[in-house]
């Protein structure tokens, strides 16, 4: 279980991710997700032998949401949509639980959180998308009015 975070969507920050740990924390991310009993059939069908290619789009996605700086041009929707049909609600669990365990192993407490919180909003996004659901536990609940 991911132990709660206390305020996961911080919108900003003024310290930097640098460069060389986003690398690491990629790298070291999809080491685990290529072996993951759940993760790996899904991406290793879907990227094969293409990694080398995935790998510096990754570098550039998480340098983009983590430090702004735009590197990343794509389009992860479209991406991810295509793969509805291999991936199932459940497996946005398992990749951020593998997630955050990198994080700890990589980061201080206040990055972790900080990318913990993006890496949250990415599995809500992509979750959504692929598998709208009211009741889906990545949805941000709102209080419902007791009227």
């Amino acid at each position: 279980m991911i132990p709660p975070i206390e305020n996961p969507r911080r919108a900003s920050r003024t310290a930097r991710i640098p460069n060389d740990e986003i690398i690491k924390m990629v790298d070291r991310f999809y080491e685990k997700v290529k072996v993951d009993d759940v993760l790996g059939p899904i991406f290793n069908s879907a990227i094969g032998d293409h990694w080398d290619e995935h790998m510096p789009k990754m570098y550039r996605f998480w340098s983009s949401v983590l430090n702004g700086s735009g590197l990343y041009s794509g389009n992860p929707m479209k991406a991810h949509i295509s793969l509805k049909s291999k991936v199932e609600l459940e497996n946005f669990d398992r990749w951020l639980s593998l997630f955050h365990e990198t994080l700890t192993e990589l980061f201080c407490e206040d990055d972790v959180v900080y990318i913990f919180g993006k890496a949250e909003n990415i599995a809500q996004s992509l979750s959504l998308g692929m598998f709208y659901n009211p009741a889906s536990p990545h949805m941000i609940q709102t209080p419902k009015s007791s009227a």
